[in-house]
């Protein structure tokens, strides 16, 4: 009798065990999970509060960024994505008010930054990317390079240098990674269960995520982290440097199906630091900013 309930006992025990196990969280593989031609929007917004030691006076500042994301090929390697400019305008507070809006934008003042990010508009770039979020390569549009040198052949150097800065802040190489990096660089290459850290270097950004929580539909990553940049110019003769030390954090909610974040949070306090040698009157600017990006992902209309 004994050896019967010792026995019924062990069973109860192990169906016990296996039906703990069977309930136990599963390792999750962030992967990002798209069919060929799907079609999404990155709406990144950008709010910036600065204080000058200077000025003495505080401004704002809000941007608003539009990137519209194809995949035209997917493979089990990789995914090409054509991307392109839909929408840009910022508005800016404090010490004076302003709105750019590419769309009604003056398209024969090249001076004009409206006009420059219009010419930028609506015209695709290309990338492939790993379903790990790692960038193989980007692919430029040349047309757009060609199109200001014609229009600013007859300029100086110096002007023409000048607008060639702010067009491959938008269409260069590096921005164009930044572009895709900011919704794709959190990914882990391995699996992980909620609690489980990871850690992302990008050039001086050092960023510890978390995977913190999950829902019926999504999972929820956290993010700390810091970075540091010097940063010299030369403008019209005058050599300055500029010094940035951030510390920011990151919270992060990703579709269960896609794998891609349906919002990114991320918070930043900067001081920034800066020093023109040829201007003393000018040296030892000093401003602290606080900065909120706010990503959003949303299918195509």
């Amino acid at each position: 009798m004994k050896k019967a309930y010792f026995i019924t006992t062990f069973i109860l025990f192990l169906l016990t065990f296996v039906s703990l196990d069977s309930f136990a969280q599963e390792k999750v593989d962030f992967r990002i999970n798209l069919d060929a031609g799907a079609c999404f929007e990155v709406e990144s917004a950008i709010i910036s509060v600065s204080e000058n030691n200077m000025v003495k006076k505080e401004s704002k500042n809000e941007v608003t960024t539009v990137v519209r994301y194809q995949v035209v090929k997917k493979t089990s390697d990789f995914y090409r994505l054509n991307f392109m400019y839909t929408d840009f305008y910022s508005v800016a507070t404090g010490i004076k008010e302003f709105t750019i809006d590419p769309k009604s934008a003056d398209a024969l003042n090249i001076f004009d930054g409206s006009t420059q990010v219009s010419m930028m508009m609506n015209k695709p770039f290309s990338a492939d990317v790993s379903p790990k979020g790692k960038i193989y390569t980007v692919k430029e549009n040349k047309e757009i390079e060609n199109e200001f040198k014609q229009k600013t052949k007859n300029l100086s150097p110096e002007l023409s240098s000048q607008i060639s800065f702010m067009v491959n802040s938008f269409s260069g190489n590096e921005a164009l990674v930044e572009l895709i990096e900011s919704w794709a660089s959190y990914i882990p290459d391995s699996v992980v269960d909620i609690g489980d850290s990871w850690t992302v270097r990008k050039d001086s950004a050092l960023t510890r995520y978390t995977f913190v929580a999950e829902t019926d539909s999504t999972y929820s990553i956290k993010g700390v982290g810091s970075k540091k940049t010097t940063v010299n110019n030369e403008i019209m003769g005058m050599s300055m440097t500029v010094n940035t030390e951030e510390e920011y954090t990151i919270a992060i909610e990703i579709d269960k199906h896609t794998f891609l974040p349906n919002i990114i949070n991320r918070e930043s306090d900067a001081l920034i630091t800066g020093n023109m040698q040829n201007n003393p009157a000018l040296s030892n600017h000093q401003s602290k900013s606080k900065n909120i990006l706010t990503l959003k992902i949303n299918g195509c209309n």
